[in-house]
C-alpha cells in the first residue's frame, strides 16, 4: 500500500511537471513561427536566398538556417524545404543550436516548428 501511495505522488509530481513543459517553448515556437507573405522574389533577393542556402549546407548552425526563414516565408519552396529539413536536422544534433539550445528536449520546439 505504501508503495502504491508513493507511487502515486511520484506520477503525481511527474504529471504536474509534464503539464508545465509547454509553457517553456511556447515562447520559442510563436518568436520562430513562420510570418507568410507570399511574393515572388526578385533577382537580387533569389541570388541572396541561394547564397542563404548554400551557407547552410557548408555550415548547420541556428544561425544559417534563420537567414533562410524570409525567403521561407516568401513562400520560396526551396527555402520552405530548407528550413523543415533544418529544424529536423537540429533536433539531433544539440551542438548545431543557438536559441535553442535552452530548450531541454527538440520535441518541444524544434518539431513543432518543422511540422508548421
Amino acid at each position: 500500500m505504501k508503495l502504491l501511495l508513493a507511487c502515486a505522488a511520484a506520477l503525481g509530481v511527474c504529471g504536474s511537471a509534464l503539464a508545465q513543459t509547454p509553457s517553456a517553448f511556447e515562447p520559442y515556437v510563436e518568436a520562430n513561427r513562420p510570418k507568410m507573405a507570399v511574393k515572388a522574389l526578385t533577382a537580387p533577393e533569389q541570388s541572396a536566398m541561394n547564397k542563404a542556402v548554400s551557407a547552410w549546407k557548408g555550415r548547420k548552425s541556428e544561425a544559417h538556417l534563420l537567414a533562410v526563414r524570409p525567403f521561407a516565408e516568401a513562400g520560396d519552396p526551396t527555402a520552405m524545404k530548407v528550413m523543415v529539413q533544418g529544424y529536423v536536422h537540429l533536433q539531433k544534433s544539440k551542438s548545431d543550436r543557438g536559441a535553442s539550445a535552452q530548450l531541454a528536449t527538440p520535441t518541444q520546439g524544434l518539431i513543432p516548428l518543422a511540422g508548421i
